[in-house]
C-alpha cells in the first residue's frame, strides 16, 4: 500500500498540457526508392566482389592460404596468426608500391587478402567475447554475494 500512495499525483505540481495538432500524412515517393537505396541485387554483387578483388589481389601479392589440414582447430590457427609480426604485415598489405592495379583497392578487404589477418581478427573477437562473459559472471556472482 505504500508503494502504491507514493505514486499518487503531487497536486501542487503544474499539468502540461499540449495543444492537439493536426498530423499531415506524408505520401512516400518510391519512385525514386533505386537512386536512394541499394538493391538486393547489387549489394549481393559488391559482396561479391570484394571475393574477385581479394582472390586477385592474392594472385598479385603471391599470397597462398593456409590449407585447413595444417591446423586441427581455430586455437592451433589463432596461435600461428599471433606468431606472425602484425605490424609488418599491415605495412606490406598497404605499401603503395605493392598496389599494381588501379582499378582494385585493398581498403576493406585486407583480411580477405591476408588470411593471417583474418585470423587475427576471430582472435581478437574471441577475446573480447571471453571478456565480456567473464564480466558478466563477475557481476552475477557480486550481485549474488551483495
Amino acid at each position: 500500500l505504500q508503494k502504491r500512495n507514493s505514486f499518487k499525483k503531487d497536486p501542487k505540481k503544474k499539468k502540461v498540457r499540449f495543444a492537439p495538432d493536426e498530423v499531415e500524412p506524408y505520401n512516400w515517393d518510391y519512385s525514386c526508392d533505386q537512386d536512394v537505396y541499394y538493391q538486393k541485387e547489387q549489394i549481393m554483387a559488391m559482396n561479391k566482389q570484394r571475393f574477385t578483388d581479394a582472390r586477385k589481389l592474392r594472385k598479385l601479392r603471391n599470397i597462398k592460404r593456409p590449407s585447413k589440414e595444417a591446423a586441427s582447430d581455430d586455437i592451433d590457427l589463432s596461435k600461428r596468426a599471433h606468431n606472425h609480426n602484425l605490424d609488418q604485415l599491415l605495412k606490406e598489405a598497404y605499401d603503395p608500391e605493392r598496389d599494381i592495379d588501379e582499378e582494385v583497392s585493398i581498403c576493406g578487404i585486407e583480411h580477405f587478402v591476408y588470411p593471417v589477418l583474418q585470423l587475427e581478427m576471430i582472435r581478437r573477437k574471441k577475446q573480447a567475447q571471453n571478456e565480456v562473459l567473464s564480466f558478466k559472471k563477475a557481476k552475477r556472482q557480486a550481485l549474488k554475494l551483495a
